[in-house]
Parts: C-alpha cells; structure tokens; sequence
C-alpha cells in the first residue's frame, strides 16, 4: 500500500550551550525529533517527540530499509508517532539525510552541540476513484430533467427515430417526439435512454448524431 500524497519539512537546528557543557554530555549523541503532523482528510493534528542515537538514524537509507531486522529496529523508535509504516519509511530516507549533515555541520563547532529536527509532515486528502466524475457532474442536470427541457415536435409518417431505427408513427410510449438545440428529432424514450447511457459512460451530454451538447 502507498503512503498517501504528503508534504514533508524539515528544520534542522543545532544548538550549542557552552552553560551546559558540565551537564550530562551523553544527550550530545542524540537526534531531537519534533513531529508536528497534520492530515487534511480527518482533520487530525498531532505533536510528538522522539529521541533517537544519531548513528541510528544517520545509518538510515532506501538501502538500509530493505533489511527487515534493521527496518522493524528504526520503526520501534517512532513507535508513538500514530503514522502508517508506509509514510514513515517513505520520510526516514530524506530525514536521515538532513542528520548526517547536521552531524557533518557539528564538527565546526566547539564544545556541546544538542541536535534538534523539525519535522512538519501535511498528509493531503487521497482522491478517490470517481471524484473528478462528481465535481463535474455536480451542476449538471439529471437525464430526465434535460429530456423534459426538449422541445416536443409532430413529425410526418416517412420519418424515424435515429436511436431506435422506428418510425415516428408507430403508437405507444414512442409515439412522443423531442427536438435538440441542433435541430434532430428523436423518440422522447430514446433520447432519454441515450442519455443514461452518456452518464453509466461518464461523458457530456451529446446529440447521438452530431455530437453537438445538449446543454
């Protein structure tokens, strides 16, 4: 399964506190993992903090991932970030990254240097299967609406109905005739039958003669 559409930003910040050199240095050799995730579709924000060893995370690549026993390790430390397996390793690559620079920028200073990441992650609204189908149908009317704006029409014994191949003469249900905009006449029935069919077909209105709109 993939991860869903998402914009990923991360703000590296290393901080260097010369008061806390005579403090516990061990933290030094830590990432400081800020998570701050937003998913459009629930309207689910989050903020979570997770302190990983730096050489974890700087040995983290597309590479490293394939190896299962190392993959389910680095997923146990973001265990309390509640995001799917698939967006987190598609994020720790990229993540990874920008700590092994961090770790590159750190030897040009002097002294303690904590190690802080931002990490924004906006998971944007999957589009589901039909979604372009009802924003652009949603203003157009229902078949029976459009087959009721057409213009009813008489017409001579010799003519027929294009869709069905019968005459206009015939008696029933067909006997009533409709007009287009473009001027060709059908059996109402027909012509209504043509149009569910441009719906089940996901296509615009259309004369079935000269493909001329509808509407």
């Amino acid at each position: 399964m993939a991860a869903l559409p998402y914009s990923l930003n991360l703000r590296p910040m290393l901080v260097h506190e010369r008061r806390l050199i005579s403090q516990d240095d061990s933290m030094s050799m830590f990432f400081h993992l800020h998570f701050d995730y937003t998913d459009q579709a629930t309207s689910t924000r989050f903020y979570r903090q997770v302190i990983i060893l730096s050489l974890i995370l700087c040995h983290c690549s597309e590479y490293t991932l394939q190896d299962i026993d190392y993959a389910n390790f680095l997923r146990r430390f973001f265990s309390s970030v509640p995001i799917s397996r698939e967006l987190l390793d598609s994020i720790l690559p990229r993540l990874a990254e920008c700590a092994r620079d961090m770790m590159i920028a750190q030897n040009n200073i002097e002294g303690r240097v904590l190690k802080h990441i931002d990490v924004r992650i906006v998971v944007a609204r999957q589009p589901q299967v039909g979604d372009d189908h009802v924003r652009i149908h949603q203003h157009v009317p229902l078949p029976s609406q459009v087959v009721d704006l057409l213009e009813k029409v008489t017409s001579s014994s010799d003519q027929y109905c294009a869709i069905c191949l019968e005459g206009f003469c015939n008696n029933g249900l067909k006997s009533e005739i409709v007009s287009t905009k473009c001027s060709h006449i059908f059996h109402k029935m027909c012509i209504a039958q043509w149009l569910h069919q441009c719906v089940s077909n996901r296509a615009s209105y259309t004369c079935p003669l000269c493909r001329c709109g509808m509407i």
